[in-house]
């Protein structure tokens, strides 16, 4: 994955985040190297979720309902993205479970809701969770007697597509919740350190919060991708709004069965795509690297190893 470097300003912006930012503490998962190896070689995953609360909807324009489930109801049709906190009490865990585009279908959330402090089989998008706050240490398997906010999940699964049998109705179209340009999510993470190391079984993560939120872009087909069950991964090149090249052969992530999926299937070599995406640490390129690494030695990312999962087709 290579970053084409144009614009002076965009070096000295992303040396000023840096500087704002490395405030920030950095934050340490651990996680079974098992479980991370599951992780690397699959876009979804299926855990066993224990929903402890549900932390907030969004409606279509970005704006948090606060009301509680009063508001939820007067307002079905408006609202998009639904988040539950909880625990994976089989892997050990914490979760960020996320719904998107739920307006119109909201049995997966009410079902959700039902499940409180029960579990449920879920499927969808694995991503971990380097969210933007004070310094942390997760270990795998570890219990706590912490209240559960935001901050303490490590792990999400975004989104969500299905719940006990239960689909949450996400096909990938029109996303509705606000995107940032490509340019301004890249120079954050290129400002974010990732340390990674392997002993014992055990693969330790380190990095800076970053905030993960949409963005939009313009992906260029380079080749028809590694179709996998869950799925299609492919390297695409990444245009702006400007329509520059920023990025050749990142690595984009094609949900199954979904919208975007189906239209890079029938794409040709070179055409191009407008897309929204949610970018996530790629276990894939963090395995490939530490596996030459003796044990215990550590693995330093300059940036952070940063693969998209595309939401949604816009303006096509």
């Amino acid at each position: 994955m290579k970053m084409i470097k144009r614009k002076i300003n965009t070096i000295s912006a992303i040396l000023v985040l840096a500087s704002v930012t490395s405030a920030y503490s950095q934050i340490q998962i651990n996680l079974n190297k098992s479980f991370a190896d599951s992780l690397g070689c699959n876009i979804c995953a299926n855990i066993g979720f224990t929903p402890e609360r549900e932390m907030s909807r969004y409606t279509e324009s970005g704006s948090p309902v606060t009301n509680g489930r009063s508001a939820y109801s007067s307002r079905r049709k408006t609202i998009t993205e639904i988040f539950f906190s909880g625990e994976d009490k089989i892997s050990g865990v914490r979760v960020l479970c996320r719904i998107i585009n739920s307006a119109g279908n909201t049995d997966a959330a009410e079902y959700l809701e039902s499940k409180l402090n029960k579990t449920a089989n879920i499927y969808g998008v694995w991503g971990l969770w380097f969210y933007s706050y004070g310094k942390r240490k997760f270990i795998q398997g570890e219990s706590t007697n912490e209240a559960v906010f935001n901050q303490e999940c490590y792990f999400e699964i975004s989104p969500l597509l299905n719940v006990d049998g239960i689909k949450t109705g996400y096909m990938g179209n029109d996303f509705l919740s606000k995107s940032g340009g490509i340019e301004s999510a890249l120079e954050s993470y290129a400002s974010a350190k990732l340390i990674v190391s392997s002993r014992d079984s055990i693969l330790t993560i380190s990095a800076r919060g970053t905030k993960y939120e949409p963005a939009h872009f313009t992906l260029e087909k380079n080749g028809e991708g590694e179709i996998r069950g869950d799925g299609i991964i492919a390297e695409c090149n990444i245009y702006d709004d400007s329509g520059f090249l920023v990025y050749e052969g990142m690595r984009i992530i094609f949900i199954k069965n979904s919208n975007p999926e189906t239209r890079f299937k029938g794409m040709k070599s070179r055409e191009q795509l407008n897309v929204i995406a949610l970018p996530r640490i790629s276990i894939h390129d963090i395995l490939s690297r530490i596996e030459k690494k003796e044990d215990g030695r550590e693995c330093i990312f300059e940036t952070l190893p940063v693969e998209m999962v595309i939401l949604s087709t816009y303006n096509n």
